[in-house]
């Protein structure tokens, strides 16, 4: 994730991250998730380790031309 050049439009990226407060990050399709630490089925986690009441973030690039977040998961 060190190329600078967004792969959907060719626009530049931004460094930066994604953040949360007590929960974990992680990708779910249930729209929000109170699973704590835990994933559930079908769940696919963004960070290794959790702290529950702050600084839970993750490395992402940020393209403001098509307004795509782009971050790589725990898992293939």
């Amino acid at each position: 994730m060190d190329d600078q050049t967004c792969p959907f439009c060719g626009g530049a990226l931004e460094v930066g991250f994604l953040a949360a407060g007590g929960q974990p990050i992680k990708w779910t399709q249930k729209g929000r998730s109170m699973t704590g630490a835990a994933l559930g089925e079908g769940e696919v986690g963004l960070q290794e380790g959790v702290q529950l009441l702050y600084k839970n973030t993750v490395r992402a690039m940020l393209c403001r031309s098509c307004r795509k977040v782009i971050a790589d998961t725990l898992q293939d």
